[in-house]
């Protein structure tokens, strides 16, 4: 890049990163609203009392948050039930975090490869897919831009401590609490950076971060009665210290590297990873100590490397500010610990860039992290199936097209029972998902233990049970209930029975002919059994064949099933060498 003037550095850089942001998403082919989305539209879809209503005093989940509100509210009826459109939004509103990212690496080193690479692994980190992949992660980017703005902000202010970069905090501060409550502890970096950075006259100004704190406490108590913080899931706020300091040990962890918490929340966990990545992860934690260790030792020099130590240490009080928010609830999500890592990002670099070594050596060590970084992430992106809401996200997709997109308009006749399965419960949200998106508000659903204990006599029945080894969401119907066409006795005339053809076993072990014909499938809870109506004989059903390899153990006055594909199946019968197939058949389908 330094062969261009740094204006063009600067586009080129912007274009790729685009490119990079946009290509590193675009895998995802999900098509449905599921879980926290599919609710918050349902009441924004009916919410009767208007849009100021909802912006100003709506407290869904027990949150206040009216900047987000004023911006879902024109999300929701703007892109109504498409998701992809949300998708493709999210992946926009990202890429302006990169760039503000990118800027704020540029102000700190001041090189433009530094900048480059960084904003690279920030677009490719672990911890971004729900930002992509949710509506709600429309919340958490637009408050991580608004907190990297107060960040490029508060550098500003640390260089000019002017009255306007004062307000601009204050006013970007009080519009991302009011967006996200957990930014609220913003508040000590803001406290200690107002007192560090004024002149003794000035530091009156030290107390202003406080401020909308006051006013989103004020607010939620007075206004709109709902509690000052709520955990996730509406789970009350901890102070378990052990449990803290747990989660705080493992933001850390994920902070430098190594990979851990709940597989349900991450994906993988560092003890099940390959064991290249686990020592590549381990080499990212030596790497980061080691520039710690620089960087201590430089701060024995002059004044201005002693400053330089504290602004570390600052940003290192606000990493663990944000890493503590993490930790208070019932778990700790990949998605808060974003913002902590944008932090630990820009003081990787900041860091690299001060260090007093050989510059070859210098680039050699940062080339090395971020390609180490860049592979294990692309590792990690392998086992986001594992993560509740990419789970979640898959199953509403095979729930939609079993039934929604399997028969249309035509499922709002329909009788639909589901098997019990806990990873239905949130991401479907009951009957929600089918009152939605069948459009029929009077749609019900029945949840039940077992599908085998409904009267299957109703009429239009839809069955449909989840497949934990797929992850699948199955229509089940056919193998409860007989298709029409194959309801009552069907006759198989002689001349319908044909010989096997080459590669198939033709005689038995016991020395009979096998004769076969294509049948539709019999699913497994369909019983079927066979009648010669030559002389009545009851042929009873073979247990020792059950594929093309095993037909030559089929015994005499038996008959033999298995499927060749989801729509049909093979019926195999065999008789004496000499005789000839002179008889009718008759097949009976029954549940």
């Amino acid at each position: 890049m330094k062969a261009f003037p740094i204006k063009h550095q600067n586009k080129l850089a912007t274009v790729i990163l685009f490119i990079i942001n946009l290509l590193w998403f675009l895998k995802f082919k999900f098509h449905t609203l599921m879980g926290d989305d599919l609710y918050t539209w349902n009441v924004v879809h009916n919410y009767k009392e208007g849009f100021l209503q909802y912006t100003l005093f709506e407290t869904l989940f027990g949150k206040y948050r009216p900047i987000y509100n004023l911006i879902q509210y024109f999300v929701i009826t703007t892109f109504d039930m498409e998701y992809r459109l949300y998708f493709f939004l999210n992946i926009l509103v990202n890429f302006v975090a990169v760039l503000i990212m990118y800027r704020l690496l540029l102000m700190l080193t001041k090189n433009a490869i530094i900048s480059f690479l960084f904003s690279v692994i920030f677009i490719t980190c672990r911890f971004s897919y729900y930002n992509i992949l949710q509506v709600y992660g429309l919340m958490e980017a637009v408050a991580l831009i608004l907190f990297l703005l107060m960040l490029f902000i508060s550098i500003l202010f640390y260089k000019n401590s002017s009255k306007i970069n004062i307000f601009l905090i204050l006013l970007i501060e009080t519009l991302m609490v009011f967006t996200h409550e957990r930014y609220i502890v913003v508040v000590p970096f803001l406290l200690i950076l107002f007192f560090l950075t004024l002149s003794k006259p000035k530091r009156i100004y030290t107390v202003i971060p406080l401020v909308p704190v006051i006013l989103n406490f004020a607010i939620k108590k007075i206004v709109v009665n709902t509690s000052f913080l709520e955990g996730t899931g509406g789970a009350s706020i901890s102070f378990d210290i052990a449990k803290i300091s747990i989660f705080l040990i493992c933001g850390l962890l994920n902070m430098v590297g190594i990979n851990v918490g709940a597989p349900y929340l991450n994906g993988i966990n560092f003890t099940q990873e390959s064991t290249i990545t686990q020592i590549l992860s381990v080499i990212i934690l030596l790497i980061n100590l080691l520039l710690l260790v620089f960087l201590i030792k430089q701060s024995k020099g002059s004044l201005e490397n002693k400053k330089k130590l504290i602004v570390v240490g600052i940003a290192l009080i606000l990493i663990l500010s944000l890493l503590l928010a993490a930790s208070i609830t019932i778990r700790q999500e990949y998605r808060w610990l974003f913002a902590p890592y944008a932090v630990f990002l820009l003081v990787t670099a900041f860091v690299f860039q001060q260090l007093k070594i050989v510059q070859s050596i210098k680039y050699v060590l940062i080339v090395l992290l971020c390609v180490i970084v860049f592979r294990n992430d692309m590792y990690y992106k392998l086992y986001l199936d594992r993560v509740y809401f990419i789970d979640a996200l898959k199953i509403a997709d095979s729930t939609y097209d079993a039934t929604i997109k399997k028969y249309g308009s035509n499922i709002k006749n329909s009788k639909i029972y589901i098997e019990k399965d806990p990873s239905l419960v949130w991401t479907l949200q009951n009957d929600l998902f089918f009152k939605v998106n069948a459009d029929e508000p009077n749609l019900k659903t029945n949840f039940v233990d077992n599908l085998s204990e409904i009267d299957l006599s109703q009429e239009s029945l839809l069955l449909l049970k989840f497949n934990n080894l797929t992850r699948q969401m199955e229509d089940v119907t056919n193998e409860f209930v007989l298709d029409p066409k194959d309801r009552g006795p069907q006759i198989i005339l002689p001349e319908e029975w044909a010989t096997p053809d080459k590669g198939y076993t033709k005689t038995t072990v016991y020395g009979q002919t096998l004769y076969y014909k294509v049948v539709r499938k019999v699913y497994k809870n369909n019983s079927i059994s066979m009648l010669r109506l030559d002389n009545d004989t009851v042929l009873s059903l073979s247990q020792n064949v059950v594929d093309n390899a095993s037909l030559g153990n089929l015994e005499p006055n038996k008959f033999a099933y298995y499927s060749i594909d989801s729509e049909t199946g093979f019926l195999w019968i065999s008789v004496p060498t000499d005789s000839k197939i002179n008889w009718k058949a008759e097949i009976q389908r029954g549940n």
